[in-house]
C-alpha cells in the first residue's frame, strides 16, 4: 500500500511538473506578445490621431488658399466644415498638448468667420497661423521666418 501512494505521489508530481514545464514558457510568450499588441495598438492610436490632424491640416491650407484667391463665400463654406471638424477632434484626442493646440485654433473661428464673412483679405494672415498652430501640433519643422541677408 506504501509503495502504491508513493508511486502515486510522485506520478502526481511528475504530471504536474510536466504541465508547468510547458505551462510557464506558453504563459510568458502569451504575456509578451499581450504587451507587443498592446503597446502596438497605443501606436496605431497616436498614428491616426496624426493622420487625422494632418487631414485638419490640408482642410485649413485649402481654406487659406480659398480665402487668397478671394473667393470668401466658399471659404466661409470650407472654413465651417473645417472648424466643426476641429471641435470633434478636440473632444476625441486624448493627448493634452494636442487638445490644447486644437483648442488654441477653435479660440480663432469667430475671428476667421468674421473676416471672411466681411470679405477681409487679412484673414489670409488668420488662417496662416491657424495653419502654424496644426503644424506645431504635428511637430513639423517650421520654415525659418527671417529672410536671408542679400548676397
Amino acid at each position: 500500500m506504501r509503495v502504491k501512494s508513493i508511486a502515486a505521489i510522485v506520478a502526481a508530481v511528475v504530471i504536474v511538473g510536466t504541465f508547468l514545464a510547458g505551462y510557464w514558457p506558453q504563459r510568458r510568450a502569451r504575456m509578451t506578445a499581450e504587451k507587443q499588441v498592446q503597446a502596438l495598438q497605443e501606436e496605431l492610436s497616436q498614428a491616426q490621431t496624426r493622420i487625422r490632424v494632418g487631414e485638419l491640416l490640408g482642410q485649413v491650407l485649402t481654406v487659406k488658399e480659398t480665402a487668397a484667391r478671394r473667393n470668401y463665400g466658399y471659404a466661409q463654406e470650407l472654413s465651417s466644415a473645417f472648424f466643426d471638424a476641429v471641435g470633434i477632434e478636440a473632444m476625441t484626442v486624448s493627448d493634452a498638448d494636442l487638445r490644447g493646440a486644437l483648442d488654441g485654433v477653435l479660440a480663432r473661428r469667430d475671428m476667421v468667420t468674421t473676416s471672411l464673412a466681411q470679405s477681409d483679405p487679412a484673414v489670409v494672415e488668420a488662417l496662416h497661423d491657424v495653419e502654424v498652430r496644426l503644424r506645431r501640433a504635428l511637430q513639423f519643422v517650421m520654415p525659418a521666418t527671417e529672410s536671408a541677408p542679400a548676397p
